[in-house]
């Protein structure tokens, strides 16, 4: 086995990461490989029992130790261990624990991912928010995140190099899936979309702070969505050329974490404009759902007729209109269709004709004699 310990680590992978947070190792240019993933461990550890800022600094430590490969050469290992030396593997021996309102959390991988994501959100909102006038909202947890994390972008062209020595069991090359992207468009995009669909009276905190999207508002939005693009169509989850989102950029985001600036107080024209903006886009919503209701209702009800149709023939038909089903008989189909029909070319018109608004219905009210 080779001694490693008194290699120190190759110029061009150095990552000096010195977090404001008291307590913490700071890791620099002058460490060994083994020098530094015991600092690492040692911040992961003291992280674990930590308020929201560390809890960021936490995914930012997470990071670091997965995709410098730091991990791999972790005194965890034993030197025949066969078993190829996974980061999966690697959380599990460890045994993390996230101690946060007084519960214990295991940081396995799927944690570590959330953790990883939240830190890298992060920063990108931060760095959003510098360029602003209106400030968008940092995710308040982890968990709010879950409806965007199939959809963050990955470094598609990432290799790992310099990484300590690569151990994998015979047959099982050591592989890693890439670190997530600095640049996230699609995530801001949908952020922000899922923000302004807040009433401007509830996109506010009491301390005038912008609030971000609960989890399940950030789900109802993106699915709404997946609804109304074309099928097989997904947002890019992977990119060449992009650089990745490093630990030093998420330390810093989280150790500068404040709450976003307030926005200015509005005029009272102001605020009209902007509730007149927010119900226009509501019932710009609320119309592209219908128009896709009937679309897909429309189409289904075709293809179900011509199935009927070529499966069965045209007598049957006939057939079904001759049940009595009670609420579910056919027997008025025509006149339903025909009624359709007409409804339909009534929202043609409004839809594409200059609108008119009727004269206003006068009422005379005699009078009464008392």
């Amino acid at each position: 086995m080779l001694n490693r310990r008194s290699r120190p680590l190759p110029t061009s992978t150095l990552m000096t990461l010195t977090p404001s947070t008291a307590g913490l190792a700071v890791i620099n240019e002058g460490m060994t490989w083994e020098d530094r993933i015991e600092a690492r461990v040692e911040n992961i550890n003291v992280l674990c029992d930590a308020v929201q800022r560390e809890i960021l600094l936490l995914g930012s430590e997470l990071a670091a130790c997965k995709w410098s490969g730091e991990y791999i050469i972790d005194s965890v290992w034993d030197d025949d261990d066969d078993d190829a030396r996974s980061w999966r593997e690697w959380l599990k021996r460890r045994a993390f624990k996230l101690t946060s309102a007084g519960s214990e959390i295991k940081i396995d991988a799927d944690k570590a991912a959330a953790l990883m994501a939240w830190a890298s959100c992060t920063a990108t909102i931060a760095e959003a928010n510098a360029e602003r006038e209106i400030p968008l909202p940092f995710p308040a947890s982890p968990s709010q995140l879950e409806p965007y994390l199939g959809g963050l972008q990955r470094v598609d062209d990432w290799q790992p190099e310099n990484w300590p020595e690569q151990k994998a069991a015979i047959g099982k090359p050591f592989e890693t899936e890439p670190p997530y992207a600095a640049e996230q468009p699609e995530f801001l995009r949908k952020w922000e979309a899922v923000f302004n669909q807040l009433e401007p009276a509830k996109r506010l905190d009491k301390q005038g702070a912008p609030k971000p999207p609960t989890r399940q508002a950030s789900r109802d939005y993106i699915a709404k969505e997946k609804q109304m693009l074309t099928p097989n169509i997904e947002a890019p989850t992977l990119n060449v050329g992009q650089q990745p989102s490093t630990a030093e950029r998420m330390a810093a985001a989280a150790t500068q974490r404040a709450q976003p600036k307030a926005p200015p107080k509005k005029s009272k024209a102001e605020l009209e404009e902007e509730r007149f903006q927010y119900e226009l886009e509501a019932n710009a919503r609320k119309y592209r759902m219908q128009l896709l209701s009937l679309q897909q209702s429309s189409e289904a009800l075709e293809a179900l007729i011509k199935t009927l149709l070529v499966t069965h023939g045209a007598d049957y038909l006939d057939a079904m209109r001759d049940l009595d089903l009670g609420a579910y008989s056919v027997t008025e189909d025509v006149d339903l269709l025909r009624k359709s029909v007409t409804v339909l070319q009534s929202c043609y018109r409004l839809a594409t004709e200059e609108y008119i608004a009727p004269e206003p219905v006068k009422v005379e009210v005699p009078a009464i004699d008392v």
